[in-house]
């Protein structure tokens, strides 16, 4: 635990750093672009109330939304905004730890942590505005949930790694591609180390409470669309295309 809170100080300390550099330099640091701006004007709508918008989603709901929310408490502050992300990113070098430590031993969780926490897009990415700020971490600890659920499993913890996936796809859809997988891999058992090997009900009950948490999850976002837009569409209108590329 000592090491994990040491990689997580690091991490912060260069996180923070970083922010401070381009802070100094960068005459854009409080203008996003590309998908920034969209994701910046979306959360200052959210911030003002207006949360159910117009027209389906095009993008993910979940970082403007959260952001809105931020944006709610804090005022329209990107620089209060990327220093959460950096905080967010920090947590995400700790997962890299924990879970690297769950699938491997000690030396590999903390090589695996180190390249995290130096890694170069890790930390551009903390001055963005962008959805990969709380993808990464939602996605590692989706992995992390999952690996010890196929370990040893049951329902409320298979029902929170549903939610966990749910999270994950309204941030980006093509995290769904991730559920047949899953359910693959909770049907064969695969990874078990209870004393006794899930019988088929259990396996059964374990993917019930998996598709449950997931549909749970995204269901305020199918209302929404059908409310808002008239179409059934899950989270945003583009999957497809996304999909595709």
């Amino acid at each position: 635990m000592e090491i994990g809170a040491a990689l997580f100080l690091l991490a912060l300390a260069t996180r923070i750093f970083h922010l401070r550099q381009i802070a100094a330099l960068d005459p854009y640091f409080l203008s996003p672009a590309t998908d920034g701006v969209l994701y910046h004007a979306w959360a200052q709508e959210i911030a003002r109330g207006d949360w159910l918008g117009q027209g389906v989603f095009i993008m993910g709901p979940l970082y403007p939304y959260l952001m809105g929310a931020f944006y709610s408490l804090a005022g329209p502050a990107l620089a209060l905004w990327k220093m959460f992300q950096a905080w967010l990113g920090a947590g995400s070098c700790m997962l890299v730890w924990w879970l690297a430590r769950e699938a491997f031993d000690r030396r590999v969780a903390l090589l695996a942590a180190l390249g995290a926490l130096f890694y170069e897009m890790l930390i551009f990415y903390g001055g963005t505005v962008m959805v990969v700020n709380i993808q990464v971490p939602l996605v590692l600890g989706l992995t992390l949930a999952s690996l010890k659920c196929l370990r040893r499993g049951s329902f409320p913890r298979w029902f929170a790694v549903g939610i966990g996936l749910g999270l994950s796809a309204l941030a980006r859809q093509t995290a769904l591609l991730y559920f047949p997988l899953l359910a693959g891999a909770i049907a064969l058992a695969w990874g078990a180390r209870a004393p006794r090997r899930p019988s088929p009900g259990q396996r059964a009950a374990f993917l019930a409470a998996l598709t449950l948490g997931l549909a749970l999850t995204l269901l305020p976002s199918a209302l929404r669309n059908a409310a808002v837009a008239g179409d059934f569409v899950i989270a945003i209108s583009t999957a497809g295309m996304i999909l595709y590329m």
